[in-house]
Parts: C-alpha cells; structure tokens; sequence
C-alpha cells in the first residue's frame, strides 16, 4: 500500500514476477523465447525486515551508499563520507540520482 492510502499497513518483502510475453505497443502479445520467474527478495528488503525498517532506504547498508553518493555529488560541500546522517537525502533543489548494481 501507499502512505495515502493505507499509510503503514502493508509493507512488501517479497514478490514474484512472472516474465512470460513481451508487449507491444499495440498491445500484442508475443510469448518469450525464455520464459522466467523472478523472485523479489533482494538485500535491501531483507536488511530492511531484518532491522525492522519499514523503508528498503533506511537501513544501514543503504544509507551508507547514499551519503557516499551524496559525497561525490557536484553540488556536495565538505563531506565526510564517515558521516551516516540519516536525513542524507538531499533537498528538491538540489537533483541527486544513482544506481546501485
């Protein structure tokens, strides 16, 4: 669920997403030539139900990834990357995005 709508209520841990056909977009189908299932468990969830966090982004491995981006940001003044902060999530004025692989 969403905060609007059930606010803490649900909290998704895991999830299986069957690949089967690819789409067009006229919206014909075409069934894939490897099919697949996959299960939607990764580390963040399971560092988020471990340390009873009810956000995959709040847990420590992830905090400490995101203040260190936040660290190498062009628009980062004075960063120590030892610092955990936990409001490291930059403000809406200053544009931050990164992938984790």
């Amino acid at each position: 669920g969403s905060a609007d709508e059930d606010g803490d209520r649900f909290i998704e841990i895991w999830n299986n997403v069957f690949m089967q056909n690819e789409q067009f977009a006229d919206g014909t189908m075409r069934p894939l030539d490897m099919q697949s299932i996959d299960t939607g468990m990764g580390l963040e969830r399971i560092g988020a139900l471990l340390q009873g966090k009810h956000d995959n982004y709040d847990t420590d491995l992830m905090r400490a990834l995101i203040e260190a981006c936040k660290c190498t940001a062009p628009a980062a003044k004075a960063c120590s990357t030892s610092s955990m902060l936990l409001n490291a999530i930059p403000s809406p004025t200053i544009p931050l995005r990164f992938i984790v692989v």
